[in-house]
């Protein structure tokens, strides 16, 4: 696609483009307004939530019907794994630590694993292990019982992300 310069029968595209550029400008104000008159009533709404001790809100409104608001708080879990393997038997661990081993130097590992007598040291410094909790077999050794919260205490710390209303409304049906 060549780059032309404009002749006047360009005028009426200039127009709309100008016309564009306006409403994107108008969108992008409104989106702030909106961004921050959400941001001070979700605050106030929260407070107020939190000051009754109220994770969830119910009522009936003539203009909307029946509003229902949740104070959705996402919460997560970051283990310490060093922490639950000196805590816990290693039978138990392997149930639920799931380890990963990189390899960082493969020509090297080639070379020596070809060379007789490995030594499992020498061996140790090509790999690379990551470990981490899987919380679904964690979660399900917990329902079982073979890991109670006792033995987990302190080998873990509980995030919790910034909270958010959720709000959902129902029409009110005919009560005639």
């Amino acid at each position: 696609m060549q780059v032309k310069k404009s002749s006047t029968n360009d005028k009426k595209a200039f127009s709309e483009v100008l016309d564009l550029y306006r409403l994107e400008q108008k969108f992008k104000v409104a989106k702030q307004q909106y961004e921050d008159q959400k941001k001070k009533l979700s605050l106030k709404v929260r407070n107020y939530m939190f000051s009754q001790d109220y994770s969830q809100l119910d009522f009936k409104s003539r203009e909307f019907g029946k509003v229902h608001v949740s104070n959705v708080i996402r919460k997560s879990i970051i283990w310490d794994v060093e922490k639950l393997k000196n805590k816990l038997d290693k039978d138990l661990t392997d149930q639920f630590i799931e380890k990963k081993y990189i390899v960082n130097n493969m020509q090297g590992l080639i070379k020596l694993l070809k060379e007789a007598g490995v030594n499992p040291r020498q061996f140790k410094k090509f790999i690379t292990v990551e470990e981490k909790v899987n919380q679904q077999k964690m979660n399900e050794l917990s329902e079982i019982g073979e890991i109670d919260k006792e033995d987990i205490k302190g080998c873990y710390e509980l995030k919790e992300a910034e909270g958010y209303l959720r709000i959902s409304v129902k029409e009110l049906e005919n009560e005639g």
